[in-house]
């Protein structure tokens, strides 16, 4: 009974937070460099940042502790997180977001918003999980 509690889809609860955290580490700075750096070439306010942050963070260790690690949990958790967050951005901003209008139009928020923010957070997740299986197979994580 112990070991199914400590134990979700082959991880550890210690081994889900460090996933989660490296996940949430590698999307926002995707976020950060390709899609508000190139693509809509703006810098939110640091508090844009650390919101963004503990809601990637919270998403994926909720995610990942109810499937598991892989491209098909990537996929889920990573729309799941999507929604959540242009859904928050239409509805509550600007609670911990910039006060400029230009970012939360529906153009930046529904057409250009949906794609950039899932591409930008499933390649973090990517990197994530290459690296987290790259140390699995060299033994080196811990």
């Amino acid at each position: 009974m112990a070991s199914s509690m400590q134990r979700s889809h082959g991880l550890s609860v210690s081994d889900t937070a460090k996933f989660a955290i490296l996940t949430g580490l590698a999307a926002i700075f995707i976020d950060a460099v390709i899609a508000h750096g190139l693509f809509w070439e703006n810098d939110p306010y640091w508090t844009y940042w650390i919101t963004k942050s503990f809601l990637i963070a919270t998403l994926f260790i909720i995610g990942t502790a109810f499937l598991g690690v892989g491209i098909v949990p990537g996929l889920l958790i990573t729309a799941v997180h999507t929604a959540i967050l242009e859904i928050y951005y239409e509805w509550l901003a600007p609670v911990g977001l910039p006060q400029e209008p230009e970012w939360l139009d529906d153009k930046h928020l529904w057409t250009t918003g949906v794609p950039a923010h899932y591409l930008a957070i499933l390649t973090g997740y990517f990197i994530a999980l290459w690296i987290w299986r790259r140390a699995e197979s060299e033994g080196r994580r811990g």
